[in-house]
């Protein structure tokens, strides 16, 4: 049994009595009674409860939980598969999600970007975005779900979930197209937001889980921006790798008709839209092609006209 109390001295034991006092640096400078934990097993019907917690320094670790009793509309499910969201999860992580630092006024239905909601950087947050696993407890007032009923619903990384909300996994449905439910209704409320009409070109910004989706729903164009330059790398490996994941999304963008656009942008590591056009050479496929953002490149690089040229007459550019 594996117990976890920040700041709890190897020594404590969970639901020890430690009394009343006052301890600086070790249970804080309040005196007040200290109850750590009262003692419960840390498991359920021989499951070991786990979950998945990270901090803002990327250092992930599992720590046992409790449950409390089962309520009468509740379910609990051992789980089978979990995923993150991770461009979400990291903002949160990070506390640079706007809903983690910006204050949100209901009345107004806006944030305040005015004003900062302070982070702890060390706090640590369960991670996972949605879960599939098999109901193995009812609640006495469930009357669409059983024992033995897989499910899917948005939970984090943990052994056992329990809660209400969760969603038979019907006919058809894979937990891993489950897991992806998330970003695709993020992808068609995109397709929907925009007013996107069949027969009509469009560009999506991003080739994230929602961007791909949002590709398969229709869209046939897909920006792609590297990311920022490694600086334990060499700039020739992270080219090659730029090259090889483009090989790579090729085959998928070929089977769907879709175009990747390569992106040059002046504060990531493809800043030159020579070395753009490089890469699109040595990909090889009539499905990558070069984006040339005149913004960017007049940071980088100036004499757009010059450049415009060249890339077009590579025949990279699109």
């Amino acid at each position: 049994m594996r117990w976890h109390r920040e700041g709890l001295p190897e020594n404590r034991s969970p639901g020890e009595y430690l009394g009343t006092r006052k301890e600086e640096g070790v249970f804080g400078s309040n005196s007040h009674c200290f109850l750590i934990y009262q003692k419960t097993m840390a498991t359920i019907d021989g499951i070991d409860l786990q979950r998945l917690v990270c901090n803002s320094d990327f250092e992930p670790r599992w720590e046992s939980y409790t449950l409390p009793e089962l309520e009468p509309k509740e379910v609990r499910v051992k789980s089978e598969l979990t995923a993150a969201k991770h461009g979400t999860e990291k903002g949160e992580l990070m506390g640079q999600a706007i809903y983690k630092s910006v204050p949100y006024l209901a009345d107004g239905n806006i944030f305040d970007r005015s004003k900062e909601v302070s982070q702890d950087p060390h706090q640590w947050r369960e991670v996972g975005n949605v879960s599939v696993g098999t109901v193995i407890a009812v609640g006495t007032e469930v009357e669409d779900l059983r024992e033995g009923d897989r499910v899917y619903g948005g939970r984090g990384f943990r052994t056992v979930h329990q809660g209400t909300g969760f969603e038979k996994l019907v006919d058809g449905l894979t937990p891993e197209a489950a897991c992806c439910l998330d970003p695709a209704f993020f992808a068609l409320g995109a397709v929907r937001d925009a007013q996107i009409r069949i027969g009509e070109r469009v560009i999506i910004f991003g080739m994230g889980a929602i961007g791909l989706l949002a590709g398969q729903l229709g869209c046939r164009r897909l920006i792609i921006t590297p990311g920022g330059e490694v600086p334990e790398l060499s700039r020739a490996a992270q080219h090659d790798s730029i090259v090889d994941g483009l090989r790579e999304a090729c085959k998928y963008a070929e089977d769907g008709e879709v175009c990747l656009l390569l992106e040059p942008l002046s504060d990531r590591f493809l800043r030159s839209s020579a070395e753009g056009a490089q890469i699109v050479e040595e990909v090889g496929s009539s499905h990558v092609r070069l984006l040339f953002d005149m913004y960017h490149q007049q940071i980088t690089e100036g004499n757009l006209t010059g450049h415009i040229k060249a890339c077009l007459k590579s025949g990279t550019s699109t």
